[in-house]
């Protein structure tokens, strides 16, 4: 008799998966839709601020004019003066099938370039990233440039680490996905805690201690091959979890602190305890317990 196809853990449990979370190297309708509703705002700011110059024309304007001329690269002859046009063709561009997302990213860095007024730029800059983090895209403006906050191979790993580990630590895993990504109050402190949980299961799962310190001690009395200083990481890092000033293992002691998780303090940690997993699982090969 054929033996079953063994379902995922995530796919058993109906667990979001990492690369639904995560939106790379596209540029979805929601994304799209955040875009040109912060150049609209930014467009309505600078319709009310004065000319700058008598017989000039607005900033805003000017602004549709360039994009015209400059980025799609059009006769400015052709330009209506009215910019209703120019931004009815920007949401086009944006919602566009057949326009390759890297042309709309390229649109995005275009128009920061562009805003030569600091407060202008500041306010668009900051509502993309606001509006970019609660959609999951992995993307953020930096020194006005768009990066990515996570790579294609990170994701992979994370996925590994739900999708070939023992149960309790998929489960662990993808809660702490789950958390990262709930809308609209993601729960950042809490998706540390099952990332570094995750871990910890994993750790206890080889040697059968009780404790994530018992349990790198226990790796000692093992034939793994694991330099002192890769378990130090994993002892320091279990050790941030529970600081009292992060309220992620323990109750936040001071709901002030500098220190509460953010989006990239889970991120750190998660991608970090995924690849843990995965280099735990993937050493415990040939491993005997020495009791």
């Amino acid at each position: 008799m054929a033996k079953s196809k063994r379902i995922p853990f995530s796919e058993r449990n109906g667990y979001v998966k990492p690369s639904n979370v995560f939106i790379l190297k596209k540029v979805p309708v929601s994304v799209s839709n955040a875009i040109c509703s912060a150049l609209m705002r930014v467009v309505q700011k600078m319709e009310d601020d004065p000319f700058l110059i008598l017989g000039k024309v607005k900033p805003s304007e000017e602004l549709s004019q360039y994009i015209w001329s400059h980025f799609f690269n059009d006769n400015i002859l052709s330009y209506d003066y009215e910019s209703k046009h120019c931004w009815k063709r920007v949401a086009e561009l944006m919602n566009s099938q057949n326009v390759e997302w890297h042309r709309k990213i390229d649109f995005i860095e275009f128009i920061i370039e562009r805003l030569n007024t600091s407060n202008i730029r500041k306010m668009f800059v900051e509502e993309l990233n606001d509006q970019f983090e609660s959609l999951g895209f992995g993307y953020r403006i930096i020194e006005n440039y768009v990066v990515d906050i996570v790579s294609e191979n990170e994701i992979l790993s994370i996925e590994e680490a739900i999708e070939n580990s023992n149960d309790q630590v998929s489960h662990h895993m993808s809660n702490a996905m789950s958390l990262y990504s709930k809308r609209p109050d993601p729960d950042y402190a809490n998706s540390i805690k099952e990332a570094i949980s995750a871990v910890e299961a994993q750790l206890r799962i080889m040697t059968c201690a009780n404790t994530f310190g018992d349990a790198l001690s226990a790796l000692q009395k093992t034939n793994m091959k694991i330099h002192p200083r890769l378990k130090e990481i994993l002892d320091k890092l279990y050790a941030y979890t529970n600081q009292p000033d992060t309220g992620a293992r323990h109750s936040l002691m001071n709901p002030d602190s500098e220190f509460i998780p953010g989006s990239e303090e889970a991120l750190f940690v998660i991608v970090t305890c995924s690849a843990a997993v995965n280099f735990l699982r993937t050493k415990e090969t040939g491993v005997n317990i020495q009791v």
